[in-house]
């Protein structure tokens, strides 16, 4: 979940780590639909493949830029958006997410990570 980060990310990588019993490494990247907002907004203004989830579609604008592409999004404050991932999580597994982000002086900026069990969601980080 996004909230509230006046220049959003144009590089969010979900990456999965499996720690074996053997104390191998494995990474597999878990996909982020519109991950550098090149795919544009719907209609309401919200990126495609993403969930506005508080605010207004109003505080959201994809704008050149960004360092993973030509676009970055930016993202008003009390304005926040999400997106559900199909990964599923296994015993011993790690997450990692990487991002880059810029805001203005007056924005609060917080990137979360949540597990999803049926209706419910639970914060990891």
């Amino acid at each position: 979940m996004i909230c509230g980060k006046s220049l959003a990310s144009a590089l969010c990588v979900l990456t999965a780590v499996w720690l074996s019993s053997m104390n191998v490494r494995a990474e597999t990247e878990v996909p982020i639909i519109n991950h550098s907002f090149e795919n544009g907004g719907a209609q309401t203004g919200v990126p495609n493949g993403w969930t506005l989830t508080g605010g207004s579609a109003t505080g959201l604008g994809i704008v050149p830029g960004g360092s993973d592409g030509s676009q970055k999004l930016w993202v008003g404050p009390d304005v926040s958006i999400r997106q559900d991932l199909s990964h599923t999580l296994q015993e011993g597994e790690e997450l990692t997410l990487r991002y880059q982000s810029s805001r203005g002086t007056n924005y609060a900026r917080k990137v979360q990570l949540y597990a999803k069990s049926g209706t419910t969601y639970a914060l990891m980080a």
